[in-house]
């Protein structure tokens, strides 16, 4: 019975590092679906390209923001994991570079029908995206 009302046990350090890192390789891959094309990241949406909205990125920023605050959170003597350490390192490294590059405001300024801007996202993923199957034709046309 005071089991029952106990905390759940805390997740270990690692254990933790690797949800975050996991949760945020998805959750980028859900922001900016287009981008999958060039790694193969599975289960991206396939339907849809990223939001570019004020509030889609805003919302995605604050994801950014709570990932990194739980990695900032962590102690990491606690880290025994190499693995667990190096993905550490690099999640927080590419969290860090999002938060940093906001200043730039490159959703303003990519505008280049030719190589950087939103015309050329459009063209260059259609031109990679999977049409084999029925269901992945159908997804290009939603």
């Amino acid at each position: 019975m005071l089991c029952a009302c106990s905390k759940p046990a805390d997740i270990d350090t690692a254990t933790l590092i690797n949800q975050v890192a996991t949760d945020f390789v998805d959750g980028y891959y859900a922001q900016y679906p287009e981008e999958v094309y060039e790694i193969g990241y599975l289960d991206a949406p396939q339907d849809r390209f990223g939001g570019q909205s004020e509030q889609a990125l805003l919302a995605w920023d604050a994801r950014v923001d709570s990932w990194l605050a739980t990695l900032d959170g962590m102690d990491l003597t606690q880290v025994t994991d190499t693995n667990a350490a190096l993905t550490y390192v690099f999640a927080r490294e590419k969290m860090q570079a999002i938060v940093d590059r906001r200043i730039c405001k490159t959703e303003l300024w990519n505008i280049s029908p030719e190589w950087t801007g939103w015309q050329f996202m459009f063209s260059s993923t259609l031109a990679v995206q999977p049409v084999d199957t029925a269901a992945e034709r159908a997804a290009v046309l939603a």
